[in-house]
């Protein structure tokens, strides 16, 4: 039984010696994988530095002072800072302007999203597809197999969603 375990770990560790030897036997690369700073940075990795060296004018507060209630007043933060900045010389800036929301705008986001496919406003539930909800709910299945605090509530109005509900589905309304 010994020389068994022994002929299996020998085949093992020689499988690994192996197999290790093949994995570090990779040609070393042309271009080294370490950027050397001593050549400099190849072009385009930095930005350049501003050829005036003005510090940039930045819209912050001399000082900080606010006071935040949390929890109707349970909670108070107060804060109290000067507020100090180096002189900031180069930095990316990028600047956004809110803008309005036009029809023309939600009507390219729609057909991007759609992929040209019409939109049409989601149906209401029948009377029937209604009641098969209401059921599991009454079984606690799927969803509601756990149980809510909030169940109750949920089948009161979903009582009254029935109640309302179409016999048949409508017709879809393109948008």
């Amino acid at each position: 039984m010994k020389k068994y375990v022994w002929k299996k770990t020998l085949a093992a560790s020689s499988m690994m010696l192996i197999a290790t030897m093949l994995c570090s036997c990779v040609p070393t690369p042309d271009v080294p994988p370490v950027i050397s700073r001593a050549q400099g940075l190849p072009e385009g990795t930095a930005i350049s530095a501003v050829t005036d060296q003005e510090p940039k004018v930045l819209d912050v507060p001399a000082r900080w002072s606010e006071i935040m209630d949390r929890n109707e007043g349970k909670i108070q933060i107060q804060a109290d800072l000067a507020i100090t900045l180096e002189p900031v010389i180069n930095t990316p800036v990028y600047e956004f302007a809110q803008t309005e929301f036009s029809a023309e705008l939600l009507s390219g986001l729609c057909s991007y999203f759609s992929r040209g496919q019409k939109l049409y406003r989601a149906l209401p539930m029948t009377k029937e597809e209604l009641k098969v909800q209401y059921r599991k709910m009454e079984e606690k299945k799927g969803d509601f197999s756990s149980g809510s605090y909030y169940l109750a509530e949920k089948m009161r109005r979903l009582e009254q969603l029935i109640e309302e509900a179409p016999e048949v589905k409508p017709e879809k309304t393109y948008v």
